[in-house]
């Protein structure tokens, strides 16, 4: 289904000058604004939802006539009904194509399903690009007036007064992007193993045997970059094919390059890739480096221990639905459905795709699906916050969202996010003796949102503006560049992989590792500017609580099928497009997290004298205060040595303790850096060490490839691991990210279902 994007004038906004940083104790919500159902969602248990392929000739039949009555005014009620009937087909097809996407998410071992999706995505695309045929038909008949009562959206509109049908060519190129990114999933979900003293092992089993004793530090760490080597060799090698395949679909329409083509064909965004590089820049000199800030705290005061705490689904499910009223009653409509008709899956289970997402599945049955693929500890709360607020939204959607699959993923995301915001609140209740560290936990989260969101979109840009003599080395350095401009590159493992001599120093592997990169392109952008859009309702809730959630349950009665500055003008909120106040976002966290800083402070200020004060008083105060300086940065100086001097001392107790023990003491107390698990509308930051235990990705049965080899795949981008002896001057690794965000691609080829 197309997807239509209203489009509004950019309006000013009032810049709110300060902003009240109190954290209210436990709230309720004064009733305020309602959410209604405007649809009527099936009464079917979700295992009685059946697909199949799509059969086109029913839609050859639906137009049969449509040319011979086109031009006859006499006739405009039967083109109304020829236009009514293809939407209604259209639909059904939506349908089939989501649910067969779906069953391929949860049993991405079943190669009947991706088979069968396949057929239905060709099928599905050929089916649109006859209805946008028939359209354009009608677009320029006597008979235009019928359908242009139908279409409320110039831009719209447009598309179908120029539709060109689909060549073989782009039905070739469609076809091979959606098995490359099928093929991602097996890649993503293969078993890599490496050889260490003859010894083959799996991720998970080099983090078990280091526990064990059985291998060193340095095997453990030469295990670990083996098999990042192993995985950035194959995934960049099926990246830099669907960057090929992508740009000559991009091409084939127009566009100069496949972001521009993603931005406006796929997303419909009011904004183009280049409008945001201020914003971007804003993200750099401010959350670059709060991110930084944030994890230091986050190093020394997290509770690791609260990953290690057990969840099962129903445990998720009751902490989400018994705090449900103090925000909305009406949401209990939405979530009773869902449980209600099995319209939800957040097990765990090593068969389904990596990540999360909230899917609507159109036709007969107008039901929203919520998937995870859960890792069974207190993360699973946050996505299922996290897609419930996608779900909650969707349910109570209008016609817009339902009937014409009209998503703007940017205002979506609001949904999502706002909602795990709001639910901060709740945490002591939900979390118990954990809810400080978990608080701690998503505020690094939403920083991390913003960064990522903003960082992997400029590397994305950069990629489809250089298509050509891309090479994995290549996209690894700019990878790292990037990291570099905004902050967060000693966040990632191979950082450090690069510090002990095991890859190029000035590479970065983790882009292979993002789904949503091989899935869907240009998406991320999304996370980062709705996120700016959600410090927005934190100002908004920390100054008036009731009023905030008022904003929020507006902005979700308002859909999600608007750009993201007219939801936010409709409730009167600062638009952090037109004018993003990173500075402000910066501060609140700063307070909420008890940190001072120099916001607000006129540091343009100069203290003036009386025009009548004598200039050589004047020079004399300033000579003095020169002096002062002088013998300030003296003293400075000394502390700085001795400083250095205690630096030494430190360093040389160092390296008595350079041996197998140095890391074990910190075993028990530590896990592998970061894992960054998708919760489709937002990133869940999942905190491990590398002395500890690795979080394992799901694994499954290889269909096609295996990387099971018992030796390093060799590179040219990348120096082939070999056991080093650890460096002059230890590196704790465990303050790295290990980046496995696992989100499930939200959008399809040519178009977009209302997936989040």
């Amino acid at each position: 289904m197309k997807k239509k994007v209203l489009k509004a004038l950019l309006k000013t906004v009032a810049v709110f000058t300060s902003v009240s940083i109190l954290v209210p104790s436990v709230h309720s919500y004064a009733a305020g604004t309602s959410l209604v159902n405007q649809v009527d969602h099936t009464d079917l248990m979700f295992s009685e939802f059946t697909y199949s392929v799509p059969d086109e000739s029913q839609l050859d039949d639906i137009i049969a006539n449509l040319e011979t009555i086109v031009d006859d005014t006499s006739k405009s009620d039967e083109v109304l009904d020829c236009i009514i009937a293809m939407e209604d087909f259209q639909n059904a097809v939506a349908a089939d194509y989501e649910l067969g996407q779906l069953y391929t998410s949860l049993d991405c071992d079943n190669e009947d399903y991706d088979e069968l999706y396949k057929q239905i995505d060709e099928i599905a695309t050929s089916i649109d690009d006859k209805i946008m045929g028939a359209k354009n038909l009608i677009a320029l008949s006597e008979n235009s007036d019928v359908l242009r009562d139908r279409v409320d959206d110039d831009d719209e509109w447009q598309e179908i007064l120029d539709y060109v049908a689909l060549t073989d060519e782009q039905k070739e190129l469609i076809k091979k992007e959606t098995e490359l990114s099928l093929e991602y999933d097996d890649l993503y979900n293969a078993e890599y193993t490496s050889t260490i003293d003859g010894v083959e092992y799996t991720e998970d089993e080099i983090s078990e045997a280091y526990d064990a004793g059985d291998i060193d530090f340095t095997d453990y760490i030469y295990g670990l970059s083996d098999i990042a080597s192993q995985q950035n060799e194959v995934f960049g090698e099926l990246y830099i094919e669907l960057v090929d395949v992508r740009t000559q679909l991009a091409q084939s329409y127009g566009y100069e390059n496949y972001a521009e083509y993603a931005y406006d064909k796929i997303y419909g965004r009011e904004y183009t890739p280049h409008d945001l590089d201020e914003y971007r820049q804003g993200v750099k000199d401010y959350f670059g480096p709060l991110l930084q800030e944030i994890y230091d705290i986050y190093s020394s005061d997290m509770d690791y221990e609260a990953f290690d705490v057990e969840v099962t689904p129903e445990d998720c499910i009751d902490a989400v639905y018994s705090h449900l009223s103090l925000i909305s009653s009406d949401m209990y409509e939405s979530f009773d459905y869902m449980i209600d008709h099995d319209l939800i899956d957040i097990d765990v289970d090593d068969k389904k795709a990596p990540g999360a997402f909230t899917t609507i599945i159109q036709g007969e049955y107008n039901a929203p699906f919520l998937f995870n693929c859960a890792s069974g500890d207190y993360t699973d709360v946050s996505t299922l916050i996290h897609e419930f607020g996608h779900y909650n939204q969707l349910y109570f959607g209008g016609e817009d969202e339902w009937y014409y699959g009209n998503t703007v993923i940017d205002t979506a995301e609001i949904h999502s996010q706002g909602l795990e915001l709001i639910y901060m609140e709740y945490y002591e209740e939900m979390f118990g003796d954990y809810a400080e560290s978990m608080e701690l936990y998503k505020t690094l989260n939403d920083v991390y949102s913003v960064v990522t969101g903003a960082k992997e979109d400029e590397f994305q840009i950069w990629v489809y503006e250089n298509p050509d003599d891309l090479t994995i080395e290549k996209l690894n350095q700019k990878y790292y560049e990037l990291s570099e401009e905004y902050g967060d590159q000693t966040l990632y493992n191979s950082y450090y992989f690069g510090l002990y001599g095991y890859i190029n120093d000035d590479e970065l592997f983790e882009w292979d590792s993002i789904p949503h990169t091989f899935q869907s392109p240009c998406y991320y952008i999304s996370y980062s500017v709705s996120m700016a859009a959600v410090e927005e309702l934190r100002a908004e809730l920390l100054n008036d609580w009731d009023n905030g959630i008022d904003l929020y349950l507006q902005l979700v009665k308002n859909g999600s099928g608007i750009n993201i500055t007219e939801a936010l003008d409709l409730v009167g909120m600062n638009n952090p497009l037109e004018n993003p106040r990173f500075d402000l976002y910066a501060h609140n966290i700063h307070q909420l997290l008890g940190i001072d800083d120099d916001y607000g402070d006129d540091t343009d200020t100069d203290d003036t004298d009386d025009d009548d004060q004598d200039e050589e008083d004047t020079d004399d105060q300033d000579e003095e205060e020169d002096d002062k300086d002088k013998d300030k940065d003296k003293d400075k100086d000394k502390d700085k040595d001795k400083d250095k001097d205690k630096d030494k001392d430190k360093d040389k107790d160092k390296d008595k303790d350079k041996d197998s023990n140095f890391f074990a003491d910190l075993v028990a107390q530590s896990w592998f850096g970061y894992a960054v698990v998708g919760t489709c509308g937002g990133l869940a930051l999942i905190i491990i060490i590398i002395l500890g235990v690795t979080i394992s990705k799901k694994k499954k049965k290889s269909k096609e490839e295996t990387a099971a080899n018992a030796t390093p795949i060799p590179k040219a981008p990348v120096v082939t691991p070999v056991r080093q002896s650890k460096p002059e001057e230890e590196i704790i690794i465990g303050e790295a990210l290990n980046n496995k965000p696992t989100e499930q691609k939200d959008t399809d080829n040519n178009e977009n279902n209302g997936n989040s």
